[in-house]
């Protein structure tokens, strides 16, 4: 291919040509997948916004299905299996690692629901455990609905087959739990309110990993490099032609 556009000469050969186009469309895929991710996350942002002002709606254990209650303010009546607490590892605050004190609350004979009662700090050493006592008797519990992750990477074993309570485990698994307390858990946990007096530190955000601003710089880096190629690529196949190669009228 060749074209001459008033002093210049574009000619480009075919290998370079190629090679440029794929990474070009590499590049732009990269961008329109940051800017995807960064719509997503912050839909998941403002669902959070909207569904905190909404009024609590009271479980029990009839409400066996997750649909529709996302971030939704609830409340729950029963008492806490306070010989059977959970401590989520790897959770930190403010820089510090500490656990999430993850609370049985039982609405009925058979069933429950798991409730966070929020962050605690580590001890100075791995096997020093937090202190985590929980109110004993009828309770109420008010706290927002949280859709624990399956697909939470593991490095090691989960924690649950180790002795003892309360037990430090690495991530949320309700099948596993129901099996081991022996009743039946809704299929979501309960994040704790700030109001209610018998929990830790509670500042609950939305887990979306990297914000949505974090994916709109990326998507612009990504962008700002096609940008780039395309100029590298003409500037490399452009050369300016000699006064007396020009074309007159």
């Amino acid at each position: 291919m060749q074209m001459n556009v008033g002093r210049y000469d574009f000619r480009p050969s075919w290998l370079p040509s190629l090679l440029a186009l794929l990474l070009l469309g590499l590049l732009i895929s990269l961008g329109l997948w940051q800017l995807g991710r960064s719509a997503e996350k912050q839909r998941t942002v403002d669902e959070f916004a909207l569904r905190t002002k909404d009024l609590p709606v009271r479980i029990d254990e009839n409400w066996q299905s997750a649909q529709g209650l996302r971030f939704r303010s609830v409340i729950g009546e029963g008492r806490y299996d306070v010989g059977h607490q959970y401590l989520l590892d790897n959770r930190t605050y403010h820089g510090r690692a500490g656990y999430h004190v993850l609370t049985p609350l039982r609405l009925s004979e058979e069933t429950g629901v798991l409730v966070n009662r929020g962050w605690v700090a580590g001890g100075a050493r791995r096997e020093q455990l937090p202190e985590v006592a929980a109110p004993q008797g009828e309770l109420v519990v008010q706290g927002m609905v949280a859709i624990p992750s399956q697909n939470a990477f593991l490095v090691g074993p989960a924690g649950y087959e180790s002795g003892g309570w309360p037990r430090v485990v690495q991530r949320v698994e309700l099948a596993t739990m129901k099996r081991q307390l022996g009743y039946s858990l809704l299929p979501y946990v309960v994040q704790l309110d700030a109001a209610n007096p018998h929990g830790f530190v509670r500042e609950w955000q939305p887990y979306v990993g990297i914000g949505p601003e974090r994916h709109r710089a990326y998507a612009f880096q990504w962008f700002s490099l096609a940008l780039m190629l395309v100029v590298i690529y003409l500037v490399v196949n452009t050369r300016r032609l000699p006064r007396n190669a020009e074309v007159k009228d």
